[in-house]
């Protein structure tokens, strides 16, 4: 929560000092850097889901030598990033039709160096979310990002200077990634040891996981980073910056949706690797209840109070309409942040990326496509509609994969438990907005009012939907126990 204020306290500053251009800016070069991830080659995903099984078992030397892999391949991937984005530098004009911001390539670079750095400190980050150890290096990251927006405001206020801003960035994740460093060596005292090599057998499966993650990590850079692209190449860096607002309050949805999700991620993926089918089974019916119902709240709010928080918060001339508002609350809810979630969990600790490679590809390209198709006769609706279609092609891909080769059984019952939860969110969505549409807007306390009865109103009628099910009952219990032992 402190995160998403010092968020919204530094955009604020940024929207009233900066033009909306820079806004434009920002999103843009973020996702050039996204679809530049690539090649990462989804080694991230490859190498966690092999961390898995022996930290369930203790096994030190093979996590040892797994980390000195996965170390090595993140260095050649931070310098191969910084190479090719370096070498984009002379097509930046294409990207950002002919803007008249100053010192664009020097903004570029600064953004490209602050992506490179994050990748000489990833392995040892992922060994520690993998450990469910995060919360060892939450209080400093904490600090680093209070910091960094504290400085960030003042130097916006005191010089109006987007690059010193940049500059900012850049030195607290050098700082974040130090720190992570040498706490990972505390944590993991033998990854100091020289590792042994993998074995044959391991290698093998490192390369066939690489392989099929670089398909799904391709599918999803293409699906989600090329947006912005197209956006600013045809209808301009100011609608992309009006967008980019929409883009930051959704972002706190999807952060919160993630950490709840991220709780329980090493979890099951620790249940996949010791458990049962039928043990997992029953556990993924309840997380695909709580990711469904916690995604329905989200949504609602979104599509309820997106437009009257923009009107306040920076003015009626960075609303957008409220068909493009709902279709971008779409594009959230089809993603991987979405319904995807549950889903999403079961195939990376399985690490079935090679079995959905295809279908990752079919989504980004299918993307790509009709968003190119759509733009010039829908503008902005074309852009969204092609990354919202797009997107349901995994959602019945991945929950075949998981069903078939996790649970052994047919995904039938996934899709209509789904799609009766999908009816459902729909019904209460469009009460709660016709509700909530009753109470006038233009205020900071009409707000609230608005916030306080959309949210209240929607919680309200999911209880008394879902209070019988045993997935309710079962989240039941374990807040009362965590309050019980809170009490204590």
């Amino acid at each position: 929560m402190l995160n998403t204020l010092l968020s919204f306290v530094t955009r604020t500053a940024f929207i009233s000092l900066l033009s909306a251009e820079y806004l434009g800016v920002n999103g843009l070069f973020s996702n050039i850097l996204s679809i530049l991830s690539l090649a990462e080659l989804g080694a991230g995903g490859a190498f966690v889901s092999l961390l898995y099984r022996p930290l369930a078992n203790h096994d030190s030397k093979q996590i040892s030598s797994i980390m000195a892999v996965f170390q090595k391949v993140y260095f050649i991937i931070g310098c191969t990033i910084g190479v090719v984005g370096v070498s984009l530098v002379p097509f930046l004009d294409f990207f950002t039709s002919g803007s008249a911001i100053p010192n664009i390539e020097l903004i570029y670079l600064l953004f490209l160096s602050n992506s490179a750095v994050t990748y000489f400190c990833a392995a040892k980050k992922a060994l520690i979310r993998a450990d469910q150890k995060s919360y060892l290096i939450t209080t400093y990251s904490q600090i680093t990002v209070i910091v960094q927006y504290a400085t960030q405001i003042l130097i916006l206020f005191l010089t109006h200077n987007f690059i010193l801003y940049l500059c900012v960035q850049i030195g607290c994740a050098i700082g974040l990634n130090a720190y992570v460093s040498e706490k990972s060596k505390k944590i993991f005292p033998y990854l100091r040891e020289k590792a042994k090599p993998l074995t044959p057998t391991l290698q093998k499966e490192v390369k066939q996981k690489i392989a099929g993650g670089f398909c799904v990590h391709a599918g999803y850079i293409v699906a989600s980073g090329t947006d912005s692209i197209v956006i600013s190449h045809f209808l301009g860096l100011s609608i992309l910056g009006v967008y980019s607002n929409y883009l930051l309050i959704i972002g706190v949805a999807m952060k919160l949706s993630d950490m709840v999700i991220s709780a329980v991620r090493a979890s099951a993926s620790n249940l996949v690797v010791s458990s049962t089918e039928e043990a997992n089974y029953v556990f993924f019916r309840k997380l695909n209840f709580l990711t469904t119902t916690m995604l329905g709240f989200f949504g609602t709010c979104l599509i309820t109070l997106l437009n009257p928080f923009i009107t306040v918060w920076i003015g009626t001339n960075y609303v957008m309409e409220m068909r493009l508002v709902i279709m971008a609350v779409m594009i959230y809810l089809t993603g991987w942040h979405g319904i995807k979630l549950s889903t999403a969990i079961y195939r990376d600790a399985m690490g079935l990326y090679y079995r959905d490679r295809y279908i990752s590809l079919l989504e980004g390209c299918l993307n790509l496509v009709l968003s190119l198709l759509l733009v010039k006769s829908f503008g902005l609706a074309g852009v969204f509609l092609g990354t919202v279609l797009s997107s349901l092609c995994t959602t019945i891909s991945s929950s075949y994969l998981v069903y078939h080769y996790v649970f052994r059984r047919s995904a039938w019952d996934y899709w209509k438990t789904l799609l009766g939860y999908g009816l459902i969110m729909t019904i209460v969505g469009c009460l709660v907005f016709l509700v909530c549409g009753l109470i006038p807007q233009g205020t900071w306390l009409l707000f609230f009012l608005r916030a306080a009865v959309c949210a209240c109103l929607t919680l309200l009628c999911y209880f008394l939907i879902f209070y019988q099910t045993e997935e309710f009952k079962y989240f039941l219990t374990q807040v009362k126990c965590l309050f019980h032992n809170r009490g204590a």
